[in-house]
């Protein structure tokens, strides 16, 4: 049983980057692309969250209670999953991934060059983004997903993976396709009966757990009983 956190977040926030995979990424893209540095730059992969927050263009509160409501409903949703025309940014093995011979997850062309078509980015920002979505695909029955700041600042939520990765769209929005099926949601306080919040620092959207101990004995003491 692995544990994860799964932000639930409607800001893009974060900057991630990666190393480049494909010398040539999209061959129907403008010529602004094609003097980018990053058809050429080769530079080691670095995963990190930082930059300002964007906010999402519709009415915050409408769409995390929609988000909530999905996730009681054991759809545990991810942003940065758009599907326009035959762009689509779908994670699932065959279609917007591979495992290569080391048996790594890595995105597939397509994938790579919807992501860069549908926002605007470089392959690294493709790239960066794709490693901390591809925990999705981690996820297996039985794991134990942590939400931290659901449903309120104050609270956290607690879900048991099942039936695992799904793309799908919601009718009100866009850019919220990822899906993790989920069972047994329950809602905790942050505390030290609990788990303290200063233990949730954790700054991809998606992450394993390792260094677990005191997630584990929450698990045993509460979510489980």
């Amino acid at each position: 049983m692995n544990l994860f956190v799964s932000k639930l977040s409607i800001r893009k926030a974060g900057n991630p980057t990666g190393k480049i995979l494909y010398s040539r990424p999209c061959e129907f893209y403008d010529e602004k692309y094609e003097d980018e540095d990053y058809l050429e730059d080769d530079e080691v992969e670095i995963f990190e969250e930082d930059g300002e927050e964007e906010e999402y263009e519709d009415d915050d509160d409408d769409i995390m209670g929609i988000l909530i409501d999905e996730f009681r409903d054991g759809r545990l949703r991810q942003g940065w999953g758009w599907e326009y025309d035959e762009y689509s940014l779908d994670l699932q093995d065959g279609v917007g991934s591979f495992r290569d011979k080391n048996g790594r997850i890595q995105p597939t062309k397509k994938w790579v060059c919807d992501f860069m078509h549908l926002y605007d980015k470089s392959q690294k920002k493709a790239v960066g983004r794709f490693r901390i979505l591809s925990k999705l695909l981690d996820m297996e029955n039985g794991d134990i997903v942590f939400v931290p700041n659901i449903p309120s600042e104050d609270m956290f939520s607690v879900a048991t993976v099942d039936g695992g990765y799904e793309f799908a769209l919601m009718e009100e929005y866009d850019e919220f396709g990822h899906i993790i099926h989920v069972r047994d949601v329950k809602e905790y306080y942050y505390g030290d009966d609990t788990l303290p919040k200063k233990l949730w620092s954790f700054p991809p959207a998606v992450v394993r757990i390792r260094k677990d101990e005191k997630f584990r004995e929450f698990l045993e003491k509460s979510y489980f009983k």
